[in-house]
């Protein structure tokens, strides 16, 4: 089961970082849409606006005071998410730093991935197709 988790997230995370910008500062204003997924690698993003699709970081930093439309997918990074903020559907942070405001919107499911516990959690509900190792 461990092989076949680790496998699945180095697959997807190869091919979202082959197309992630990298060390950039990425800003969506208030009042302004950003139509495309965004996938960055130790990026600051800070969206005040709306992104019309999905956000994949790794290593960076997140603040989110506007709306994502689609998931939310941050892997070793800071996140901020602000009192009004609005997710579409889910939010997973593995590892990293989570600051999660109580005046929040979540419209999906919301998993933070912090220890061994909590990996398994999201296998048994995320990936209910692997099969199980009995650890």
């Amino acid at each position: 089961m461990k092989k076949a988790l680790l496998l699945v997230f180095v697959l997807i995370g190869s091919a979202l970082l082959l197309a992630a910008k990298s060390n950039k500062n990425i800003l969506v204003a208030p009042g302004t849409t950003h139509a495309a997924s965004i996938n960055a690698f130790k990026s600051s993003l800070d969206i005040g606006g709306k992104v019309d699709a999905t956000v994949f970081l790794v290593g960076g930093r997140l603040k989110l005071s506007g709306e994502i439309s689609g998931d939310v997918i941050c892997l070793g990074s800071q996140v901020d998410i602000k009192d009004g903020a609005v997710i579409g559907r889910d939010l997973i942070v593995i590892g990293g730093r989570l600051d999660k405001a109580p005046g929040c919107k979540i419209n999906g499911e919301f998993y933070y991935i912090r220890t061994k516990e909590d990996l398994k959690k999201i296998t048994r509900t995320l990936l209910p197709f692997l099969p199980e190792s009995g650890d």
